[in-house]
């Protein structure tokens, strides 16, 4: 295997950016909305830059969500009213209320399953940052002081951009607001009760190269529910196709919701008396839906000639929370 840590360069998953001054210039519910700086000449035209190019990182894969101290039904009209780039359908998940800010991001992070290591919080507030980053000491984030400057980091910052953005990328937000719906089912539902009309269907696909992309991806970015934390370059992907005695295998899902799309794989070695399972990867988004119970479960049956199936885990600060969900001490 190719190990290679990409942690410190990769893009953010989820960038959360706060409402007045931040998305547009003023404060809405104190200048007006028609008086707020965006659209015009100067600041107001920067305002419109910055979100038309978080609009383009959104259609590259990016998920945008607000934390803001507002009134909710203002930050929409305002977007609405002024006609700006973005639109409330633009964001997922968001936090539009009186309560702290480290409060409703904790709960935004907590409700993706996205770890605060790959988010970016965006404020024109010293104080706001400071206190989100004590009590959410991993997340990045972003003073603004001078909207040029907040303009340049977010057009040239490492962590925002993207070098090719692939099918999956550019459906992430519909995946998320489908995730949604699972939650809002969730609260309604005890124990297993949920899983009687969710109507889930999982598929196991070879790789090939419609699917070989996705396959880098799930390699590259997913920590979490990774077994190892692997990375595999193309060549290491090619390198396993080839060999007789290896197969990765992909996991589609979809459920009464919709299609979530190729949300996991597998490495397989099969030897003559035993199977290892060198890697297995689920997205965090759907961890928690009996799909890991299933595809183990399929491995198991398919291979139950094997004397013995093994699967391969080396503990990190990143999925070492599933162990206990896998090994009862």
């Amino acid at each position: 295997n190719s190990i290679k840590d990409i942690n410190s360069s990769k893009p953010y998953k989820l960038i959360i950016l706060d409402c007045d001054n931040t998305l547009w210039g003023g404060v809405a519910a104190e200048d007006g909305i028609k008086s707020i700086k965006y659209g015009e000449d100067g600041e107001g035209k920067v305002y419109e830059d910055i979100q038309k190019h978080l609009k383009y990182l959104k259609s590259q894969g990016f998920l945008l969500s607000l934390s803001s101290k507002n009134d909710e039904k203002m930050v929409w009209k305002t977007l609405k009213q002024r006609k700006m780039a973005l639109t409330k359908n633009d964001f997922i998940y968001s936090k539009i209320n009186w309560k702290p800010k480290e409060q409703n991001i904790k709960n935004i992070l907590n409700h993706l399953s996205i770890r605060s290591e790959d988010v970016i919080f965006i404020d024109d507030s010293e104080i706001e940052i400071k206190k989100v980053k004590t009590y959410i000491k991993k997340i990045n984030t972003y003073k603004i002081n001078d909207v040029i400057k907040y303009l340049d980091f977010v057009l040239n910052h490492e962590k925002l951009q993207t070098i090719s953005a692939i099918k999956e990328d550019k459906k992430k937000i519909f995946q998320y607001k489908i995730k949604n719906k699972y939650e809002d089912l969730k609260k309604k539902n005890s124990g297993d009760k949920i899983y009687n009309n969710l109507k889930q269907k999982i598929s196991i696909l070879n790789i090939s190269q419609h699917n070989f992309s996705r396959s880098l991806q799930l390699f590259n970015k997913t920590n979490q529910f990774n077994f190892t934390t692997n990375r595999y370059q193309a060549n290491d992907i090619d390198d396993i196709v080839k060999n007789k005695h290896k197969q990765i295998k992909l996991i589609k899902f979809s459920d009464k919701f919709g299609d979530h799309g190729i949300i996991g794989l597998y490495v397989l070695n099969v030897k003559k008396d035993q199977i290892i399972i060198e890697d297995f990867i689920i997205s965090c988004r759907v961890i928690n839906r009996k799909i890991e119970e299933v595809v183990l479960l399929y491995i198991l049956k398919k291979y139950k000639k094997k004397s013995n199936v093994f699967l391969n885990f080396i503990q990190n600060n990143s999925n070492k929370n599933i162990i206990g969900y896998f090994f009862k001490k």
